[in-house]
């Protein structure tokens, strides 16, 4: 008898952390204002930080139920953080080291806080990337 794999019994947004075109997928359907509750408290940040990351006003988020999708730009920007912090978290220690890191300004970010970046797509990306850099050793 042949099993199912485990891959079958994950949540699709989980899936998506790992595969493109399952996150484009979960994006177009749009995340669960949980989902962002959930990313704030991973962040230790409040959800009115959040709000101005995401370029939305708090009153907005406040508008929403628990369970109302959000709109597809908001739920990409939402996963690409997330996917930044999951990474950010398994490198670190821990998760709050990871995250007061986020919020330090540092030499390979020019002396500013990687935090600041991810308002942007492409700043989530370069954060990413020194990640995936500092993963191989590679402090500059």
């Amino acid at each position: 008898m042949a099993s199912e794999p485990v891959v079958a019994y994950l949540p699709k947004y989980e899936l998506a952390m790992n595969d493109p075109f399952t996150m484009m997928e979960v994006v177009r359907l749009g995340v669960s204002k949980i989902k962002l509750l959930s990313l704030a408290d991973k962040m230790e940040i409040s959800v009115a930080e959040l709000a101005e990351i995401l370029h939305i006003s708090l009153r907005t988020i406040q508008r929403y139920d628990d369970s109302d999708t959000l709109d597809t730009h908001i739920s990409e920007h939402i996963m690409l953080i997330d996917r930044l912090y999951r990474k950010g978290h398994a490198f670190f220690k821990t998760p709050h080291d990871f995250n007061q890191w986020m919020k330090s300004e540092l030499f390979a970010f020019n002396y500013q806080k990687p935090i600041s970046f991810i308002d942007t797509y492409s700043g989530i990306e370069t954060v990413y990337d020194k990640l995936g850099q500092f993963e191989y050793g590679i402090f500059a």
